[in-house]
């Protein structure tokens, strides 16, 4: 692993994101890291909760065929 992707790990570990506790600061980072790339993002709020989730779209090749990655940001303890 390069430090690079060992220094983004870390920094995403030290969050915390225990079940019940908003994933706010979670997302939020991730924002930060991304906001510069080529990717579409959107931010969503999810109405009387204190979740949010962060979509990110990045354009490939017409031809190709899409992948999706699906992942949470919180933990269970």
């Amino acid at each position: 692993m390069n430090n690079e992707a060992l220094k983004l790990l870390k920094n995403l570990i030290k969050i915390d994101t225990s079940a019940g506790k908003s994933n706010k600061e979670i997302v939020d980072y991730i924002l930060s890291e991304i906001k510069n790339s080529m990717a579409t993002i959107t931010f969503q709020e999810i109405p009387n909760t204190s979740q949010y989730n962060l979509i990110v779209k990045i354009s490939g090749e017409k031809s190709s065929k899409p992948l999706l990655f699906v992942g949470h940001t919180d933990t269970v303890q």
